[in-house]
């Protein structure tokens, strides 16, 4: 056996070996370390996801309130009386509702405005939207907004508009097979028994075309698209 008073461990020697006898359990609390820094990175990103995803819900919520706020008097009215019109920023209505409805093609200028009150756009925008995943779920739809001038020939009209000037066509359209002949004059009738359809189709479109009317605009389907598309024309802020 060795005696060790012949090599005697000299200080630096000795801190050496421990911290040699320290490092393997350091490493490890680090490891630990990081792999929990990481869950709870995770964890906040999915968090995050989350309150996004139930604020962006709440909206969603909030809108179809602000519409239906007005339900009883375009049920009763012939022509309802909906409180004075605001400018909406048309990209910011139209972004707000792309992000819950996936494969939305945006194309329209950033500065284009609408008149409409508070919640109405919002809640036409995601009916139309609807209304086209309804036929079609996996379809890509495309919304396009440009300036018209109603006083125009070439202005497309439907029905006599009370707009009188600049007002906004907005198109939303998908590739899809299409809306059914047979189908096409209940689109915009409340409750239609004899389609056998669902909302949107049954009450969604109808309630859509009475609150762009009381706008002073029109909405209605384009019978000569292949895909579902639908027209819908707003007044304009200057």
């Amino acid at each position: 056996m060795a005696d060790s008073e012949k090599w005697p461990l000299t200080p630096e020697q000795t801190v050496n070996a421990i911290v040699a006898e320290l490092r393997r359990p350091i490493r490890t609390v680090m490891e630990d370390a990081e792999a929990a820094a990481r869950t709870v990175e995770g964890a906040m990103v999915d968090l995050t996801r989350a309150i996004t995803l139930f604020r962006r819900c709440q909206r969603r919520v909030e809108r179809q309130v602000d519409s239906l706020r007005w339900l009883p008097a375009l049920l009763l009215e012939d022509e309802p009386a909906l409180p004075k019109p605001v400018p909406r920023r048309l990209a910011t209505a139209v972004s707000a509702v792309a992000r819950s409805a996936p494969r939305v093609i945006v194309d329209l200028r950033r500065d284009l405005r609408v008149l409409a009150a508070c919640g109405v756009l919002d809640c036409v925008l995601e009916t139309l939207i609807s209304a086209c995943r309804h036929r079609a779920p996996e379809a890509t739809i495309t919304i396009h907004a440009c300036p018209v001038d109603s006083t125009q020939p070439a202005c497309p009209v439907h029905s006599p508009l009370s707009i009188m000037g600049h007002a906004i066509l907005i198109t939303i359209s998908d590739d899809g097979p299409g809306i059914p002949r047979k189908i096409r004059p209940h689109l915009f009738q409340p409750l239609a028994r004899a389609t056998r359809m669902p909302p949107p189709l049954g009450t969604g479109l109808w309630l859509s075309r009475r609150l762009v009317r009381a706008h002073g605009g029109d909405l209605w389907l384009d019978e000569r698209a292949p895909g579902a598309t639908f027209l819908s024309i707003w007044p304009a802020a200057s």
